[in-house]
């Protein structure tokens, strides 16, 4: 398999593609990635014989979610360019943040769809398209029938990482989704992490959150809708993306003065953390953030990081060999 497929790395991540090489055995091709003087993005593959991809699956790991997600795009348009223009075989995308996936529905009058013109962007050259928690799962339904589309949930991650703690704290734990769209996913994880058919399910809420329709990422208001008991208990606050962290934040500013919560763990698949994300994490409110590093991970004492290398390449590997995707992607059963 390995010797059939090359992995092209971005650079919006490339250790994530170094990691990926590693646990595939695949190779990452030799290129150069750069600027020229004008500002415009050059990429150079390597003219080697050994570097040839004619006939071989072009895997592409790029992410959104960073601050040059523009030229990110137009790496990815490039380097799909040059390998389809060198004969190679199927070019899958793996792509952990989807860029512009939160614009996907017109706000306004007159406003883009801009995660529409993505995906039209990228259908011209790309066969499979890998990426995780879509803000909007419908969003699938914009490929056409030629690209295959792998949503993979953290589920199976995130229960990882946190069964053991939670087995042991668990009359002391509840759920919080921090607004009513993330509250299926919040359920989701409670029912996973039911493991004692002898007690309840965890129990969960949401924040009734309404946004400034004049000001980006800003929060006017944020009520708790199902009013539980979790005075002394640890809150999980599970969510897609944190951007500027303003919805865990207020979240989790909330939940601690009106509702005598002890601790407050967010746990996000995109930690973008961009403008004022990481001076709001220094405030007492949230005790820790745990993100994927599908996106860079900045160094932070409050942060913590999921690996998603092995959880990618397992995707990866049963994509290469025709397998089902969805026993690497489902999280597993409860014991």
């Amino acid at each position: 398999m390995a010797t059939k497929c090359k992995i092209i790395a971005g650079s919006s991540n490339p250790a994530l593609a170094e990691a990926l090489s590693q646990a595939t055995g695949i190779p990452v091709a030799e290129a150069t990635l750069g600027k020229f003087s004008g500002g415009e993005t050059r990429f150079d593959p390597s003219c080697k014989e050994s570097e040839s991809v004619r006939g071989k699956t072009v895997i592409i790991v790029q992410t959104g979610g960073c601050t040059d997600v523009n030229d990110h795009i137009m790496e990815v348009m490039f380097m799909a360019d040059a390998y389809r223009r060198s004969g190679c075989g199927d070019i899958i995308l793996v792509v952990p943040c989807f860029p512009y996936a939160r614009q996907d529905k017109k706000d306004k009058p007159r406003q883009p769809i801009s995660s529409s013109v993505v995906i039209n962007m990228f259908k011209e050259y790309v066969s499979h398209v890998i990426t995780m928690e879509l803000h909007s799962p419908q969003l699938q339904a914009v490929f056409p029938p030629g690209v295959d589309v792998d949503n993979l949930p953290m589920k199976p991650l995130v229960y990882e990482r946190f069964q053991a703690e939670i087995k042991e704290n668990y009359a002391n734990i509840v759920f919080v989704a921090p607004d009513y769209g993330a509250l299926k996913r919040v359920s989701g994880y409670a029912q996973m992490f039911h493991t004692n058919k002898g007690l309840s399910e965890i129990p969960c809420t949401s924040m009734d959150k309404r946004r400034s329709h004049e000001k980006a990422n800003t929060i006017e208001s944020m009520e708790l809708t199902n009013k539980i008991d979790m005075r002394g208990k640890t809150a999980y606050i599970f969510d897609d993306i944190a951007d500027t962290i303003g919805t865990a934040c207020t979240a989790a500013k909330s939940l601690k003065e009106d509702w005598g919560i002890a601790r407050i763990i967010v746990v996000v698949c995109h930690g973008i953390l961009s403008g004022p994300a990481l001076e709001r994490l220094n405030q007492p409110h949230i005790d820790q953030m745990v993100v994927c590093n599908g996106i860079p991970v900045p160094d932070h004492p409050k942060i913590s990081c999921i690996d998603v290398s092995q959880f990618l390449a397992g995707v990866i590997s049963a994509v290469l060999t025709g397998e089902s995707v969805s026993t690497s992607a489902n999280p597993r059963p409860a014991k």
